[in-house]
């Protein structure tokens, strides 16, 4: 008796998916598409006077075109591409689709006047350019003392002391 009941059991809960999986196909079942006919009647009764359509474009890629409504391979309809929309081919000048400068996140602002960039910190090397180094080679020992030019390409003047030096041996000759 209660493999019996076990069975019966089974059986309703089969026949309850199975119609619960019918519910749901019959009510997601996409309605019958319109004919190109009845569509493209349609969209011209739509269109106010004076705009006709150049073409119908893939909504998920607007450069594929279409001369006659249909359907994508994701079953999602073409766009109609209108004579004076911004979607349609100009003669000259540069422009945008409004969905593409949304996705790429353009934004406009006034023109103003501020700095640019950021500083940028970062490791360096400096060295010195041996092409200007110079070695000069004293005949007799000792020191500097005082340097008053210090760089490279620092102006100079006839008669101007460059250092001041102190050699023992120097000072002694200079005492005798």
């Amino acid at each position: 008796m209660k493999a019996r009941n076990w069975i019966i059991g089974m059986g309703l809960l089969v026949l309850g998916v199975a119609l619960g999986a019918g519910a749901v196909w019959w009510l997601r079942a996409p309605a019958a598409a319109p004919s190109a006919k009845s569509t493209a009647t349609h969209s011209q009764e739509g269109t106010p006077k004076g705009r006709h359509i150049l073409y119908w474009a893939a909504p998920m890629n607007p450069k594929i075109h279409s001369d006659h409504p249909m359907k994508d391979s994701m079953g999602m309809a073409y766009i109609p591409v209108y004579a004076s929309s911004p979607n349609a081919q100009k003669a000259s000048g540069l422009s945008i689709d409004p969905r593409l400068a949304q996705n790429l996140g353009v934004r406009l602002v006034d023109v103003q006047r501020r700095p640019m960039g950021q500083a940028i910190h970062t490791v360096g090397t400096v060295a010195v350019d041996e092409n200007r180094v110079y070695s000069v080679n004293p005949r007799f020992s000792g020191w500097v003392t005082r340097l008053n030019v210090r760089a490279v390409g620092d102006p100079v003047r006839r008669g101007q002391v460059l250092a001041e030096i102190y050699s023992p041996e120097l000072y002694s000759a200079q005492q005798e």
